[in-house]
């Protein structure tokens, strides 16, 4: 069915904090200082969950104590974390997994989210027109992507601090240099 909405995009410069791969494990303790450290700050940001991993008791308590803080948006990143996990899939079957995963993150914290973020940053037509039918509003992607229609917002990065098969993380002022660029 076709979901319409109407989008506010922000009317003043803003920058989007978004961090990947939240899940547990090994990540928790960095997950939950560097969240600790930007709300310390009273910045936003939005935490991409992977939801079909093994979410830790850490993790989770954190998240379930942190879910009513306006500040902090809970993604939903992917479902498996598979690569290319949406990249080429029918509607159908993107439905399908994303819905899983919706699902899962309902039950797990009780969260609905409306921001998807495909596993490394790829998806297709199909994935755009599944999520939208679940209820997502917003796919943050590709880099440099910005794009509004009736059924979905398109936000993309300007900037990554590190690549998963890279150990350099990217300096603050390339960061700050390159937000200061992309704003107008």
């Amino acid at each position: 069915y076709d979901q319409t909405y109407d989008i506010n995009p922000p009317r003043e410069r803003t920058i989007i904090l978004r961090l990947d791969d939240v899940q547990g494990h090994l990540w928790d303790k960095i997950s939950i200082n560097l969240t600790d450290t930007v709300l310390s700050r009273n910045m936003s940001i939005t935490l991409a969950l992977i939801p079909n991993r093994d979410i830790d008791e850490p993790i989770k308590n954190y998240l379930l104590d942190k879910v009513k803080d306006p500040r902090i948006e809970i993604a939903q990143h992917g479902t498996n974390h598979n690569t290319n996990e949406f990249k080429d899939l029918s509607e159908s079957d993107a439905y399908n997994l994303a819905k899983l995963g919706f699902d899962k993150m309902a039950d797990i914290l009780g969260v609905y989210p409306v921001t998807f973020i495909p596993p490394n940053n790829e998806y297709n037509e199909n994935t755009t027109v599944a999520i939208s039918r679940i209820g997502l509003r917003i796919i943050s992607s590709n880099e440099g992507e910005y794009n509004l229609n009736k059924t979905m917002t398109y936000v993309g990065y300007t900037v990554m601090t590190k690549r998963s098969n890279s150990s350099d993380l990217a300096s603050v002022d390339n960061i700050l240099n390159s937000c200061e660029k992309s704003l107008p």
